[in-house]
């Protein structure tokens, strides 16, 4: 019972693999172009929320905890903190309401889970590089993804991953979802309109 929980990082996993499995099914499934425009976009800005702003609100809590382990800060110093993250995610494309930096203050991770956000990203990187390999593999790696749900949290990600021959210290492995979301994604969309 002692390696009961499985990481953050892979706890997301199956859920998001069961998602990449209905978007597939969905664009094979759907006929209409503009269906298939409306799903695909709406793809893009769910990996969007689940990589880029996760990485916002990761470094956002991180430079929060460091600044507050030091010095007191005040709901407005978090709220431009935050308002600082959300520019630098987003550059000149945005124009935010002055409102949008207190954001931060409803977000329960921040509160009751903190530092769980990274997690999200990761799984969603992790499960978009592993559909790619399953798309490759195809049976072989369905035995192998088993195999790593059942393992929940005996071992660390990067040995259990190791396991079923997939190497997450590899830049490939990552910019081979990446890729993936290139390709499938924003290609296909733009192929469309």
């Amino acid at each position: 019972m002692l390696n009961y929980e499985t990481p953050l990082t892979m706890a997301e996993t199956a859920s998001i693999f069961s998602e990449m499995l209905m978007t597939d099914h969905l664009l094979n499934t759907t006929s209409g172009r503009e269906e298939k425009i409306s799903f695909i976009t709406g793809r893009i800005e769910e990996i969007f929320a689940t990589t880029a702003r996760q990485n916002m609100f990761t470094r956002f809590e991180i430079e929060a905890h460091k600044r507050i382990s030091s010095e007191y800060l005040s709901f407005e110093e978090l709220g431009e903190l935050y308002f600082d993250e959300l520019k630098h995610m987003f550059g000149e494309t945005i124009d935010f309401l002055p409102e949008s930096k207190y954001e931060w203050a409803r977000i329960p991770h921040f509160f009751h889970t903190p530092f769980y956000c990274y997690a999200y990203n990761f799984a969603q990187l992790l499960v978009i590089s592993l559909y790619r390999k399953y798309l490759e593999d195809g049976d072989v790696f369905k035995r192998k993804y088993v195999a790593l749900l059942e393992s929940g949290g005996s071992d660390s990600p990067e040995i259990l991953l190791g396991k079923a021959g997939i190497d997450i210290s590899s830049p490939r492995f990552w910019e081979n979802g990446i890729d993936f979301i290139q390709e499938n994604f924003l290609d296909r969309l733009r192929a469309m309109i």
